[in-house]
């Protein structure tokens, strides 16, 4: 029952790591900005429903409005950085999930060479069990 065991501590082991990941996480949705973004008026519209051809034509802008589309880029730029490490989170998830899978697997193929009166550790069917 070792092999149980230790399944059980590898999946709980990869359950308490999501749960810690979710803590962490600083994003809540694949629409959340790192931070409230203070958007000027004639812009809102492209942003709020995330359609770039609703953004106003060039203008001269005041200092103020600069500032603020500075601000804007900066949270994009972090936004990014947020959802990449968000993916690299993900597929490192998606690797133990499918290390856990493969353990299963090894264990289920020694189940089957039992089954079929074959020592454990033989492999005369192998490429038959990949099939």
């Amino acid at each position: 029952m070792t092999n149980k065991n230790q399944d059980l501590s590898s999946k709980e082991r990869l359950q308490a790591e999501i749960i810690s990941l979710s803590e962490r996480a600083k994003l809540d949705s694949w629409s959340d900005f790192i931070r409230e973004l203070k958007v000027p008026g004639d812009i809102y519209p492209a942003m709020a429903t995330l359609r770039p051809a609703l953004m106003p034509k060039g203008r001269a802008l005041t200092a103020e409005e600069c500032q603020v589309l500075y601000d804007i880029i900066a949270t994009l730029m972090e936004t990014n950085a947020a959802l990449k490490s968000h993916t690299e989170q993900t597929a490192i998830l998606v690797k133990d999930w499918v290390k856990l899978f493969n353990g299963i697997q090894t264990v289920a193929h020694k189940i089957e060479d039992f089954a079929n009166f074959r020592r454990v550790g033989e492999d005369d069917n192998a490429e038959e069990r990949a099939a």
